[in-house]
């Protein structure tokens, strides 16, 4: 049995609150992971940066943003953007 946590939350002093999500850490994982937050959140995108081997894309849900981060060697993280 593994030792590996669906969800880890992370929240440092002076830090935002961030959030891995080691169940889905592919990059397909992270197109996975918008739309259950379009569908189940009614999330809107509002900005998308891609790259070769990360993608930042800025998202917003009630009137709070945040961003879904993909690092290749890392996975997937929601990570808010403002305390």
């Amino acid at each position: 049995m593994s030792n590996v946590k669906n969800v880890t939350f992370w929240e440092e002093y002076n830090y935002f609150l961030r959030v891995d999500v080691c169940a889905i850490s592919d990059r397909a994982g992270f197109n996975k992971l918008v739309q259950f937050l379009k569908n189940e959140y009614n999330v809107e995108v509002l900005e998308e940066i891609d790259g070769p081997d990360a993608r930042r894309w800025i998202l917003s849900s009630e009137g709070c943003d945040f961003e879904l981060q993909h690092d290749d060697p890392y996975g997937n993280m929601i990570v808010a953007i403002s305390k």
